[in-house]
């Protein structure tokens, strides 16, 4: 007994020996980056995003390269020595970009004496924070001059070598695109120069808010005028089975599931033979059950058709072995829902789509772990087994979307399938069966 204890000793003592002759010599960097979140190469390859903890370093000279948008690029040194733990601290340059229109168009620009290469309207990027002296000329009218202070300058403004007033234009919310007369002149708030005393046709645009149309007489509002648009709340409409056309307010919205963007107010929708009446912003869901049957399809690789009729969530018969699609009637065509693969004896990895409390969640079971949403541009993680779909994260990640391609799991053990916002907004739930 006390032999094999001597022998376990022993062994454990040469393994702590082994690591401190190949780790203890190793360093450890610390790159921490103000703001947070900025990309970070080592060497020229990517190693992650800020902040970045790395033990077991070879002991040497490193070159950093840190970006993050909106902020100018920092080129830096690290030095790892030998047992050492040695963390650096980095901050960002903000930089800042203007959008740059002349009346009439095709000026030359000129920044703090040197010559752009195009000529208006054009946007300047990459600015540090200060001053700058900017020029603008045109054959056939005197030069235009203005100083671009980037703690109090527009990031869009219009310069006019006709003489006329300058106004200013401000919205609620700001951000809106401004056209004037057909021409856009630039984002709220901005100041448009060389304005004559007339009547303006103005037009303003905003992601996420209703488009406002609007007559501007300069020679009444002055130097200043303001605008307020009405933001539009997403409705999902749902309906049991799917399919079917929504109308809103007597017109048609589309076919369900869908989402519609309106404004505040009283609506009425009606599916089938169902009305229901909603208030906006309070509700955000519409779900209207149908009691009629659906008619079921199973179309196989052939193109051979088997029908079944039921309710939306009715067990179909297993057919034959082999590849089919799953379809849903309508009239005048058909909706696929999902694919599906019959064998004898299936491996199965199952993955659900459902409600809780008021969110949507993806859950995994089985082989297929790994829970990412697909883009053209890369795939992102959302979790292990399973995550929440989060609409304002996601768009914050990948922008507006109508629609979201989820892949479950790996290489054979995968599945694919896709959502739209309003089956998200509303909980759908569904199940998806990946057959190895």
């Amino acid at each position: 007994m006390n032999y094999k204890v001597a022998v376990a000793v022993a062994i454990e003592a040469v393994l702590i020996a082994i690591s401190i002759i190949f780790f203890a010599p190793l360093g450890y960097m610390g790159i921490e980056v103000e703001p947070k979140g900025a990309q970070v190469k080592i060497d020229g390859d990517p190693a992650g995003r800020s902040p970045l903890y790395l033990a077991f370093v070879t002991p040497r000279r490193y070159q950093l390269e840190i970006s993050k948008e909106g902020y100018k690029t920092l080129n830096a040194s690290f030095n790892v020595s030998r047992f050492t733990k040695t963390i650096q601290q980095f901050k960002l340059e903000k930089v800042y970009s203007y959008e740059i229109l002349s009346d009439p168009p095709g000026a030359y620009v000129i920044l703090d004496g040197k010559l752009l290469q195009e000529t208006t309207p054009m946007k300047i990027g990459g600015l540090t924070a200060g001053k700058y002296l900017l020029i603008l000329q045109k054959d056939g009218y005197p030069s235009i001059s203005k100083v671009i202070e980037t703690s109090q300058s527009k990031a869009s403004f219009l310069l006019s070598f006709r003489q006329g007033i300058n106004v200013e234009f401000i919205s609620n919310p700001p951000g809106a695109e401004l056209h004037l007369d057909g021409k856009k002149v630039g984002v709220t708030p901005c100041i448009v120069e060389g304005l004559f005393a007339k009547t303006y046709k103005a037009e303003l645009t905003l992601e996420g808010h209703e488009d406002l149309k609007q007559n501007v007489d300069i020679s009444v509002n002055g130097d200043k005028v303001a605008f307020t648009l009405r933001k539009l709340n997403p409705l999902a409409i749902i309906s049991d089975p799917p399919g079917q056309i929504a109308y809103l307010d007597s017109r048609p919205a589309g076919k369900t599931p869908l989402m519609v963007n309106i404004v505040d107010g009283h609506y009425e929708i009606t599916v089938g033979k169902i009305k229901k009446q909603v208030v906006l912003p309070k509700d955000q869901v519409v779900k209207i059950e149908n009691p009629e049957k659906a008619n079921f399809e199973l179309i196989n690789e052939s193109g051979a058709i088997q029908k079944y009729q039921g309710p939306s969530d009715s067990v179909l018969p297993k057919p034959s072995n082999g590849k089919y699609r799953l379809a849903v009637s309508i009239e005048g065509g058909r909706i696929y829902l999902s694919e599906y693969t019959f064998a004898d004896k299936p491996q199965k990895v199952s993955s659900y789509v459902y409600s809780k409390d008021g969110k949507t969640i993806v859950r995994s079971v089985g082989g297929a772990r790994s829970i990412e949403i697909v883009t053209p541009k890369e795939n992102i993680e959302l979790g292990m087994g399973e995550a929440q779909i989060d609409i304002r994260q996601i768009e914050e990640k990948i922008g507006k979307f109508d629609t979201l391609n989820i892949m479950v799991g790996q290489g054979v053990w995968s599945a694919k399938f896709t959502l739209t916002k309003a089956e998200i907004m509303a909980g759908i739930i569904l199940e998806v069966e990946v057959v190895r």
